[in-house]
């Protein structure tokens, strides 16, 4: 499934995990906050509160995808707010060194490098790209340790 054929909401939710993993894959092991200016700016957007192309503030998109990120234990929230003191976790950082073949550097790598373009439209393509490749590697070795 290409970027193009993503419903929006999955699109928004790419360009921000995107953005999230490569800042705390930059400062890992070292936890910091993330905060949803931070993640509008990187993307391009002038204000958290514009609306998303889902029909979603950009804030509540944010927070959804924190709120994901942190139940499904990519990420860990340390501070009070679930945007201060985030590190990545032992299964974030899994996910993150995974190399697929297209790939010459860790997907953390790759992401840390995309999310500094993305504003523009090829970063965003690049982004969606690498998201892909991470879910679907992600997705593919869960479903064969179930299965095994």
């Amino acid at each position: 499934m290409t970027a193009s054929e993503l419903p929006p909401t999955m699109q928004e939710f790419n360009e921000i995990t995107a953005v999230i993993f490569g800042k705390l894959f930059e400062r890992f092991p070292v936890a910091r906050k993330v905060s949803p200016d931070e993640v509008a700016t990187v993307l391009g957007l002038a204000d958290i509160r514009q609306q998303m192309p889902s029909g979603l503030l950009f804030k509540e998109a944010f927070a959804s995808t924190m709120d994901w990120l942190i139940s499904e234990e990519f990420i860990r929230a340390l501070g009070p707010l679930r945007s201060d003191g985030v590190v990545l976790t032992t299964k974030g950082m899994a996910a993150m060194n995974i190399v697929p073949p297209s790939l010459s550097r860790p997907l953390g790598s790759e992401l840390a490098d995309a999310s500094k373009q993305a504003s523009t439209e090829s970063g965003k393509t690049k982004i969606a790209e690498l998201m892909g490749s991470f879910f679907g590697s992600f997705m593919g070795s869960f479903t064969k340790k179930i299965a095994g």
